[in-house]
């Protein structure tokens, strides 16, 4: 296997996070309704709060970079967790900076709904954002490779890829399709949806540049197919 080209996001999870973070996931499954709104509200609330509503892995959260502490000792969630077909999301508060991780949104629904599910080996998710669609991909590759230009994407997704059990998911920075150099022709399927509509008057910041819309996803079309094995897919919104 050749050295990855981009640079890996490895951030250390360790057991206690692990089991801070599915702990939760069972609990908002549970409907832990008083969870769920701490977890996706903007404001500290006191740690007897949170320990009153089922969430006792509060330090282990903290340490996991779901929750922060504020200097008045009042726990607040960092990062949101809300449900989306079946998974729990880990993005970004919508207010939260000029450019958040955004939740699921209805293209990555409909891209997830056509994209082909059949067993394969390698799946390449270009612009991963919340990871949404490399967990997805984990049900039927062996291997998945997420990209994204931002690391506070690519935590959001390792953390949502914790919370849902997907494990073995790689997670490299970079700009589109270079961290993912060393794949060239060793893909059976690259998804993507790019954070823009296809305009040339919609002006888009990716990587440091900046260009068109529709020259942003030109480039991503036309340096997909290089990606794929033969009888390979490509599914792009």
């Amino acid at each position: 296997m050749s050295e990855p080209s981009g640079e890996v996001f490895a951030a250390a999870v360790d057991d206690g996070m692990i089991g801070a973070l599915t702990g939760l996931r069972d609990l908002l499954a549970g409907g832990g309704g008083d969870a769920l709104s701490l977890v996706q509200s903007e404001v500290a609330h006191p740690e007897g709060e949170w320990l009153r509503a089922g969430v006792v892995w509060a330090q282990d959260l903290i340490r996991a970079g779901l929750l922060v502490r504020e200097a008045s000792g009042g726990v607040r969630a960092r990062l949101r967790v809300g449900p989306s077909a079946g998974l729990w999301i880990v993005h970004d508060h919508p207010r939260s900076s000029e450019a958040p991780v955004m939740g699921v949104g209805m293209m990555s629904m409909v891209l997830a709904a056509f994209t082909p599910r059949a067993r394969c080996g390698t799946v390449l998710d270009v612009g991963t954002g919340q990871g949404f669609l490399a967990i997805l991909a984990a049900r039927h590759a062996a291997r998945v490779i997420g990209t994204d230009v931002d690391v506070r994407a690519l935590e959001c997704a390792r953390l949502t890829a914790v919370m849902n059990g997907a494990s073995g998911i790689e997670w490299r920075r970079g700009s589109m399709l270079e961290p993912a150099a060393d794949l060239a022709s060793a893909c059976d399927l690259v998804v993507s949806n790019p954070p823009q509509l296809v305009s040339p008057r919609h002006v888009v910041s990716e990587g440091g540049a900046s260009c068109a819309g529709d020259d942003f996803v030109e480039r991503l079309v036309r340096g997909a197919p290089a990606m794929l094995r033969e009888g390979g897919f490509f599914a792009c919104t």
